[in-house]
């Protein structure tokens, strides 16, 4: 499977007509689509005179997105905001089910959180490991946790993306002052990075994923 992020900057005047219009034409038509994975429309904490915005789409391969994005229907809908926006930028990620987790209330996400993580050289075993073994056990122990997708970047073995979601900022920050996380998590997995980025957080406007119940936010 395969994540796309797309950054996404309009008028902060736009913002709710780019968000409205997307969610009751894009989406819904999207997830009906051979391949869909899921959906994640997301809004940074912090914003100027513009906008940004942040998409992440799942699909199974690039042959299933790139067949949506060349479909008439896609390119109806997306006329509709086309002119709303000032900038997009696109990356490809390769989504690790090994080191991913779905939990049954990950469409209920509030906050998600992305993060990109570059390992020592010759280190990325070392990092992966400490993932799937220590840390995502750990967090799906956590109270409002809702899923994680680690993601390695097409040609680059050592550069991951992480994309956190939780119930809302209190959990995450519960979980993340916990003696559980700072004590075992935080040495395991950043022993192998050569920094520890702070990672970005979002509010869901919208979150979608096959086979759990869908939500829209505020």
């Amino acid at each position: 499977m395969l994540v796309f992020l797309t950054r996404i900057t309009v008028a902060a005047s736009d913002i709710d007509t780019f968000v409205d219009t997307r969610n009751s034409t894009m989406f819904p038509a999207v997830q009906e689509q051979p391949g869909y994975g899921g959906i994640a429309l997301l809004r940074p904490r912090t914003d100027n005179d513009t906008a940004r915005l942040a998409l992440l789409n799942w699909w199974r391969s690039a042959a299933d997105q790139q067949r949506w994005v060349d479909s008439p229907e896609h390119e109806a809908m997306a006329s509709r905001t086309k002119d709303l926006v000032r900038s997009a930028q696109s990356s490809t990620y390769e989504y690790a089910d090994d080191l991913s987790l779905t939990v049954n209330d990950s469409a209920r996400a509030t906050m998600i959180s992305i993060g990109m993580h570059q390992t020592m050289p010759g280190r990325s075993a070392e990092y992966i490991a400490a993932r799937r073994d220590i840390g995502n056990p750990s967090m799906r122990q956590a109270a409002g946790f809702a899923g994680i997708s680690t993601c390695q970047t097409p040609g680059d073995v050592e550069r991951f993306m992480v994309v956190l979601e939780w119930a809302d900022d209190a959990m995450a920050d519960r979980y993340y002052d916990s003696e559980e996380h700072l004590n075992s998590v935080v040495p395991a997995i950043g022993g192998a990075l050569t920094t520890l980025e702070p990672s970005e957080r979002y509010d869901v406007l919208m979150r979608d994923i096959p086979g759990v119940s869908k939500a829209t936010n505020g």
